[in-house]
């Protein structure tokens, strides 16, 4: 009789200090002068490589498991595509403008401090891995979405990226016996803690920096995002027989808000960003309520 309040009630508190950190990033966003491109990229150059790699040293996670992620990320990625594509026709729209914020969820900067609160390290673990999975498509996809090609210089940048440097490194200090000193072991720690609500509090400047344009093309873009990114998961959990927890994170991680990224990258090549400025804004504000609720039904 009571459980429905309760579990209201957990997926508030699972949340709360996630919206704690993007509500003090509105604030002071609204209030102060912030470049929003410095915070971004301080976050993706520097601490969340280092919690990639603290999170791959020190989590338990069988091969098995990495490349069943891979595997998920690779169908979701493929799902929403094509959702994203059929979007664009229906609405006929630029697949510039639309596609982006359609297929790519926001599995980073909002997934991983978000698993972590609801399931701990083995959850945050999990995001880590799918996000860089879904971060590869992301910037290739990306780069051929937003310029019609995918050139050598880009397929460099990619491989130079301090992101997926941070996942090889990772790898790597698993592979070293023993432990790491205490000294270099504790700066890890303390400095992977940053990253999480830094990137949290990043969202919420987003948000208090970009008025959105409301339009029925946008209200179909946010329901398409949590629907079919949720149904994505969905199959991709499906077809490879995962169960639990690791079933309900890929699932969760798919129906999340739209990627910042997928207005930074087209606002970068001279695409008119105003649409996905606004999928990441009122995406991330309509999260509030359904996240919880996707939370509640997946327990």
């Amino acid at each position: 009789m009571h459980e429905e309040p309760v579990l209201v009630a957990q997926a508030f508190a699972i949340q709360f200090p996630l919206l704690a950190m993007i509500a003090s990033g509105f604030f002071f966003g609204r209030r102060l002068v912030m470049d929003e491109s410095t915070l971004v990229t301080v976050i993706a150059d520097w601490f969340m490589p280092l919690l990639i790699i603290q999170a791959i040293r020190t989590s338990r996670f069988e091969v098995r498991d990495l490349g069943d992620l891979v595997l998920a990320a690779t169908i979701i990625t493929a799902v929403m595509t094509v959702v994203a594509l059929l979007f664009t026709r229906l609405t006929r729209s630029k697949a510039s403008e639309v596609m982006m914020p359609i297929m790519f969820m926001n599995s980073g900067f909002l997934g991983i401090p978000l698993l972590f609160l609801w399931g701990g390290d083995a959850a945050q673990s999990t995001a880590i891995i799918f996000d860089q999975a879904v971060g590869i498509y992301m910037i290739a996809g990306g780069l051929v979405i937003c310029t019609g090609r995918l050139s050598v210089s880009g397929v460099a940048r990619l491989a130079r990226s301090p992101l997926l440097l941070a996942v090889v490194a990772g790898f790597l200090l698993r592979l070293v016996p023993g432990d790491l000193p205490r000294i270099l072991s504790s700066t890890l720690e303390f400095s992977a803690g940053v990253a999480s609500p830094l990137a949290a509090f990043t969202v919420g400047v987003t948000i208090g920096h970009n008025r959105p344009e409301w339009s029925p093309r946008l209200a179909a873009g946010i329901a398409t995002r949590f629907i079919m990114g949720a149904f994505s998961g969905w199959i991709a959990a499906t077809v490879l027989g995962m169960t639990g927890r690791t079933a309900a994170a890929v699932i969760l991680l798919a129906a999340l808000p739209s990627a910042v990224f997928s207005y930074v990258l087209p606002a970068r090549y001279g695409v008119d960003s105003s649409f996905a400025r606004s999928m990441v804004a009122l995406s991330t504000a309509f999260g509030l309520i359904v996240i919880p609720l996707i939370i509640m039904i997946l327990g």
